[in-house]
Formats: structure tokens, sequence, C-alpha cells
């Protein structure tokens, strides 16, 4: 969370465009919170500045916006990797079979 918290406002503050469709909660939430220490290496996150607000819609949008920054893509298994793992069924598949034969001959 603390990574999160950072990109998000180094993304915020830089020259990037964060944008979102005008949410009255929102920009409630946004301009009314304020940073808390998380850890000793200073480390932070938010915490609303009124009791009564609730600061989790903007956790949920640093997230959000921390998972879709760091995504990488589904990566495409590799041949000798392929043949790993079909060697590894075909392996299952005979000992599933070896069992099978030794609970019906017994």
């Amino acid at each position: 969370m603390v990574v999160a918290n950072n990109m998000f406002e180094q993304a915020v503050t830089s020259s990037k465009n964060i944008c979102h469709n005008d949410q009255p909660s929102l920009k409630q939430i946004v301009t009314n919170c304020k940073r808390r220490a998380i850890g000793t290496n200073g480390g932070f996150g938010f915490k609303a500045m009124m009791e009564e607000h609730e600061i989790a819609l903007l956790d949920s949008v640093i997230l959000a916006h921390w998972a879709c920054a760091t995504y990488k893509g589904v990566k495409k298994k590799t041949k000798n990797k392929l043949l790993s793992e079909r060697k590894f069924v075909f392996f299952m598949q005979i000992t599933l079979l070896t069992v099978n034969r030794r609970n019906t001959n017994e």
C-alpha cells in the first residue's frame, strides 16, 4: 500500500493526467484528506481530516491506479515450460492408472 500511495501521489503531482468522472464523493474525500505515516521508513497513507468521512473510496482509486501502472500482461509459456507441464501431466496420468489397477486387483 505504501508503494501504491507513493505512485499515486507522484502521478497526481506530476504532469501525468489523472482524472475522474467528477464524482462528488471522490472529490470530497480527496479534498478533505491528509497524509498519515506508515512505518518508520518514510511510508505514508492517507486519512480523512474529519471523522465522518470514509477514506476507503480513495484507497480503492489508489489501488486501481497502482494495478494499472504495474500490470505487465500475461506471459506466454515457453516451449520448455509447456513440455515440462505435459511431462508432469503424463506422469500424473500414469500414477493414477497404476493406483487404479492396484485398487481393482485387490
